[in-house]
């Protein structure tokens, strides 16, 4: 009888042992898959925490970009403010002089003086607006900037849709149209193109500008591919495609000096647009306006 009992005891002791050998290999299965799903998760958060600090240094590239864009438009706009107030007297005295009311509220003064003999507004006295006192020198469009405004060239990024790439070719449309050159929008390009039943940013990314030759009135596009590293440039390239031809009359690259923008050698985003800007102007026969960076 006790042998029955110890071999009965023996039978229990081992059953319970595997009983408990599945049961822990089990948990441990289960807390090895929560372990790996855990991970997973922190990999996915790791990720967007990534995304979200690359779209917050990107928002503080763009905010400084166009601080800066403000503060050059403020700067053109009170130059210009004098000019506006001489233009605007000059009209006052117009209508004055032909028996107007320049403060009446709903007088047409286009079709007022579309509609006044200029024989009359020669006898009036009164200064013509289109004589007033021309822009200071440093404001004046050299004669070598003028162009036939039918003839535009268009400036585009490498790759639409992304907004990085955006800086470069819009602070150059800004330093060409200040030397003087006809610059069509991109948006009216774009539009161009769906009417033709083309798609604008395959045509670039494919560089199938010969689909282009259809654009008679635009000489040129000009492709722009860059890189940010802070508020400068890091890497860039330009090209120039005639249109209609296709031919290429330029392709430029530029690389940045400065290793952060704590070098004495960095470059501004400015300065590389001025930089790519005299070569643009300078191809299509148009010389830059030499500026101090």
């Amino acid at each position: 009888m006790p042998s029955e009992t110890t071999v009965w005891l023996s039978v229990i002791l081992v059953f319970a042992a595997v009983v408990a050998k599945i049961a822990t290999a089990n948990f441990l299965a289960a807390q090895r898959k929560q372990l790996a799903d855990l991970q997973t998760e922190l990999r996915k958060i790791q990720e967007k925490l990534q995304t979200l600090l690359e779209q917050a240094r990107s928002a503080k590239d763009n905010l400084l970009f166009y601080q800066r864009r403000e503060v050059e438009v403020t700067s053109k706009l009170e130059k210009l403010g004098p000019e506006l107030e001489r233009f605007m007297d000059a009209e006052r005295k117009h209508l004055e002089a032909l028996g107007y009311d320049p403060d009446q509220e709903g007088l047409d003064i286009d079709e007022i003086l579309k509609n006044t003999p200029q024989e009359a507004v020669d006898a009036s006295g009164a200064p013509d607006p289109s004589e007033s006192e021309a822009l200071p020198e440093s404001e004046e469009i050299p004669e070598s900037s003028a162009v036939d405004l039918s003839l535009p060239i268009c400036v585009v990024p490498a790759a639409l849709g992304n907004a990085d790439r955006l800086f470069l070719p819009d602070a150059v449309i800004t330093d060409l149209l200040g030397v003087g050159v006809s610059v069509m929008e991109r948006a009216v390009l774009n539009r161009m193109a769906e009417e033709k039943g083309d798609d604008l940013a395959q045509i670039i990314e494919r560089e199938e500008f010969f689909k282009l030759g259809y654009l008679s009135n635009v000489r040129a596009i000009v492709v722009i591919n860059s890189k940010m590293r802070g508020s400068g440039i890091a890497t860039a390239t330009c090209k120039i495609v005639e249109i209609p031809t296709g031919k290429i009359i330029l392709s430029k690259s530029y690389e940045q000096p400065g290793i952060d923008e704590r070098s004495p050698d960095f470059e501004p985003l400015t300065e590389t647009s001025r930089i790519l800007c005299e070569s643009i102007s300078a191809t299509i026969g148009i010389p830059a306006q030499q500026t101090d960076p």
